[in-house]
This record gives C-alpha cells, sequence and structure tokens, in this order.
C-alpha cells in the first residue's frame, strides 16, 4: 500500500470516507426521525344524523308545524379545510282540526315539503364556523306528506286528517341557506375534561321560492367536557351540518334563545298568495331547552322549543314542539 499511494493520496481517501460515513449516519437519522413522526391524524370525522322535531314530543297537540324529519351525512374535512355535507328530509303542516275535509281558511292548510340539499361548511380555529346549503324539494302531492302522515296516524292509531285534498298546491322549490356561529367561552375551555360554559352566537337566513327568513340567537351550555363544536340549534333555523364535537365524551345542558324575521312563508299561503286569510307574523321568538350527552362514536341530544305565534289566527299565544338528534362518527 505504501508503494500504491503517497501520504497525501493516503489523507484524501481517509477524510472522503469520514465524510462518506458521516453523511450515511446523517441520512440514515433523517430517515429514523421520518419514520417516527406519526402519520396526520383526520382533523373531523364523518358522521350520520337522524334528526326528529314533532309538536307530539311531550303531549303537545298535534297540528300547525306537527313533524320535521332530517337524514344528513357529513364527510371528513378535506385539505383545504371544507367540509362537505348532505342531507335528505320532509316537513308536514297540518291544521288544528284534522276531522274536517274542508280546513277553516283561517286554520293552517295543509302543507309538505320533500328536500335534498347538499352545501360546504368550514371553521376558523374550532371558533367561529360558516356553512352554505342549496336545498332543491317539492311541495304539495310531490311532498309525499300525506301518506306519511296518515301511515304514522294509522300506526299509532291517532285519528287520519281528512282535509289531505286541500293542501298546498304541488311545486318545485329553491332554496339558498347561510348559517354562522361564533363561539366565546364563559369559563373553563372546551373538551379540557372539567366544568364549562359558552355562549355561540348565531346567524341563519334561507331565501328561495317557499319561505324567506333570517334568524339570530344565542345558545348558552354549561357542562362536564364541552365538545369543540357550535351547538345544537333548532333544525327548523340551522343547516344540516353536524360538526365534529372532538371528545369521546361529554354531558351539558343548553338552552337557546333566538328570533326570526319571516318575510314570506308558503307552507302559510301557497294556494292563495296575498289573498289568503292568513299570513305569517313577521317577527316570531323562540326558547328551548335541552340536553346533549356525548360517549364515544354516539352523540344524542333532545330539546324542546316554546315558540310564539307563527301566524295571525293562531289560537295559542305560544306554540311548543320538541326535537331530537341522534348522530354516529365515523
Amino acid at each position: 500500500m505504501s508503494t500504491l499511494f503517497s501520504p497525501e493520496l493516503k489523507k484524501t481517501f481517509t477524510l472522503g470516507a469520514c465524510f462518506a460515513l458521516c453523511a450515511t449516519s446523517a441520512n440514515a437519522g433523517q430517515s429514523s426521525a421520518a419514520d417516527n413522526v406519526p402519520a396526520k391524524s383526520k382533523t373531523t370525522r364523518a358522521s350520520l344524523s337522524l334528526l326528529d322535531e314533532n309538536d307530539y314530543w311531550g303531549k303537545w297537540s298535534d297540528k300547525y308545524y306537527t313533524n320535521h324529519t332530517r337524514i344528513a351525512l357529513t364527510l371528513e374535512e378535506d385539505i383545504h379545510g371544507i367540509t362537505p355535507f348532505f342531507s335528505i328530509g320532509q316537513e308536514i303542516y297540518t291544521p288544528k282540526d284534522r276531522e274536517a275535509k274542508i280546513p277553516d281558511s283561517k286554520d293552517h292548510p295543509y302543507a309538505g315539503y320533500l328536500y335534498f340539499s347538499f352545501g360546504n361548511a368550514w371553521n376558523d380555529n374550532n371558533r367561529t364556523a360558516f356553512s352554505q346549503e342549496i336545498q332543491i324539494g317539492a311541495t304539495g302531492e310531490w311532498s309525499l306528506a300525506e301518506q306519511t302522515q296518515k301511515e304514522y296516524h294509522r300506526m299509532i292509531e291517532e285519528i287520519r286528517p281528512a282535509g289531505w285534498d286541500t293542501q298546498v298546491h304541488k311545486r318545485i322549490v329553491g332554496q339558498a341557506i347561510g348559517d354562522v356561529r361564533h363561539r366565546i367561552m364563559l369559563c373553563g375551555e372546551c373538551g379540557n375534561g372539567a366544568f364549562a360554559a359558552d355562549a355561540i352566537l348565531h346567524g341563519f337566513g334561507t331565501l328561495g321560492n317557499l319561505r324567506g327568513i333570517f334568524s339570530a340567537g344565542t345558545e348558552f351550555r354549561f357542562g362536564w367536557n364541552l365538545p369543540k363544536d357550535f351547538g345544537l340549534q333548532s333544525m327548523r333555523q340551522s343547516s344540516s351540518v353536524t360538526f365534529d364535537p372532538k371528545v369521546n365524551r361529554s354531558i351539558y345542558g343548553f338552552f337557546d334563545i333566538q328570533g326570526d324575521a319571516v318575510l314570506w312563508d308558503k307552507t302559510l299561503t301557497g294556494n292563495n298568495d296575498r289573498d289568503a286569510d292568513i299570513y305569517a307574523y313577521p317577527l316570531v321568538a323562540q326558547f328551548s331547552i335541552g340536553i346533549c350527552a356525548i360517549y364515544d362514536r354516539w352523540m344524542i341530544s333532545a330539546y324542546q322549543a316554546f315558540r310564539s305565534k307563527d301566524f295571525s289566527s293562531q289560537d295559542e299565544d305560544f306554540f311548543a314542539y320538541g326535537g331530537v338528534k341522534c348522530t354516529m362518527f365515523f
């Protein structure tokens, strides 16, 4: 070796070998570190929800806004922070006198609304959330509300409504919906495993050839391990999206106060429009109270709502209905 290589050349080989060994070790360290970095977790889970609002909850009378059922699918948040969602639902309205074949013109008309919707939602650091939604549906015979109510009443052996032949006329319906919610912590923090309380400010608007309504209100929540979502407003004035609570255990109570500005509502005046004997009140107030529990992949909520008069000839100073929402996350 001494005769083939000069001392300078051997020194060069030695230094080169050292550099190569260092580079190999560094690359191995980087690969090892990269292998130890956990894969990016999902920011939200997908969910499937079943919601039902009915004036029968709490033994209230079967009239006016009598039922609203909705199945909603919320997908995972994508790389841009957008959460797509879809839903299908049905609303049913009936008069106070369900035995009359021709209802009083001052009573709430029979009306049904069957719809499909799609939309997107996103939130800013779990503090503010926005959603936009498009509903496409139909009223009248196409809504299948008559068949739904009659079959349900047959099953529970209740009076079968007699005046569905007079229901609001069939039409294709299009509605654009916007929803914004902002959470303010009152004490503690969401998801901290202890007692906390917050207030969720919410605004809602829907415009289309069925109704024009703008709502605003505040939901107050208080309980153990509050979820990092945006509350549960009445489905009557909220979008179809279900936000991931991001906690596996929680129980809390809530109450909500809101006001609605009603521009038009064709479920009331669809057949006669401006010549109808009843009209929607332009301002309506609502108070809701309820409870929500979260366990593992399941979230269940139940609430009771009390609402001021929706229309001019309504027979009571307030109207009550209840709601139940069951969600499975996956």
